[in-house]
């Protein structure tokens, strides 16, 4: 991972800081794909939003 943007009409401070640990660690997106984030099973599904898009990466 190199970089990542975003936008949105909500709080994305946990997205962006996950990223940038991301970036500094040299996570790859093979590796992103197969972490639990921010899953809290009372309340969302296992995969996210992140974890749908690592997975659909090429």
């Amino acid at each position: 991972m190199i970089g990542a943007q975003l936008i949105s009409e909500y709080d994305m401070s946990a997205v962006i800081h996950m990223f940038s640990l991301a970036i500094q660690e040299k996570v790859t997106i093979e590796r992103i794909a197969l972490l639990d984030i921010f899953f809290m099973p009372h309340f969302n599904q296992p995969y996210n939003y992140i974890t749908m898009a690592a997975l659909s990466a090429e």
